[in-house]
């Protein structure tokens, strides 16, 4: 069976606060936080006394890697499904008093069974007042929070700003939040806005919050006239179709069941081809 053995090469004299931070995310790592969270299995210091830790591998592709391929480019109910994984890790570094501070897509496995787990907790840190206002700019240009980059207090709510931005570029392959607008799920484009906010006080209060939202956008999507307009605007492809929209057909609805009776749609009433 494979894990991961990873383990600090940094100068213990030289580098201090680089070893703190290791020795930190060891014992975060082996606190078992659940499903959704790297299951660390043991940590301590080998024979030169440098600290190692022990986790579980994970067998699948970074969250990064699988939207650089664009797989959930348009899919809201697979994007918004994984993020619903990620909420769950979040409540379950909560439980444990952790908040992450760089959560991002490269720090997050998608298993081959599609279940996300949340990995690398190198800059994660109790729910301390202590812990959480040190280390300015912490986290990652981009998915960070307006108040890590600027220097002040993490909180829960700025790992919720990372998970409108990672939703945000799952689905439109950009992390600009001007982007939302072009979503055709205004349950979604809410809720990514509502992560997204610039004050930590507009933010969902917890990832339950945020969890419960998503949730309840996800039922907009199965409505049968929701999945039609998905499948129109979905793919780039049919965009000239859709332009002559008015001249050719009276709704978009006519529309659909043309491409529909062409084959151009399959039974989960995505458009495949064209």
């Amino acid at each position: 069976e494979k894990v991961l053995l990873k383990k600090c090469l940094f100068d213990s004299q030289n580098e201090a606060d680089k070893v703190h931070l290791f020795v930190n995310e060891s014992e975060l790592t082996c606190r078992k936080c659940g499903p959704n969270v790297i299951h660390g299995i043991c940590y301590g210091n080998d024979d030169a006394g440098k600290p190692f830790f022990i986790a579980e591998f994970y067998e699948g592709e970074t969250l990064e890697k699988k939207i650089e391929w664009q797989d959930y480019v348009g899919k809201y109910s697979e994007a918004a499904n994984v993020v619903l994984g990620i909420l769950d890790g979040l409540m379950q570094l909560k439980n444990h008093g952790i908040v992450h501070r760089d959560l991002k897509p490269a720090n997050i496995i998608i298993k081959k069974d599609g279940t996300p787990v949340i990995i690398d907790l190198g800059f994660a840190c109790k729910d301390t007042y202590e812990d959480l206002a040190g280390l300015s700019k912490i986290g990652t240009k981009g998915y960070a929070a307006p108040e890590q980059m600027n220097g002040g207090r993490s909180s829960y709510s700025s790992d919720i700003y990372a998970v409108g931005i990672i939703l945000l570029e799952m689905l439109t392959g950009s992390r600009e939040i001007s982007s939302a607008k072009k979503l055709v799920v205004d349950g979604i484009r809410d809720f990514i806005e509502k992560c997204c906010q610039e004050n930590p006080d507009n933010r969902f209060l917890s990832a339950r919050e945020a969890r419960a939202k998503l949730e309840y956008a996800l039922k907009s999507i199965s409505k049968p006239e929701k999945q039609q307009e998905i499948a129109l605007m979905r793919y780039g492809a049919i965009a000239p179709l859709i332009a002559g929209l008015d001249e050719n057909y009276p709704s978009k609805t006519a529309f659909y069941t043309e491409i529909s009776n062409k084959g151009l749609v399959g039974p989960d009433g995505r458009v495949h081809h064209y």
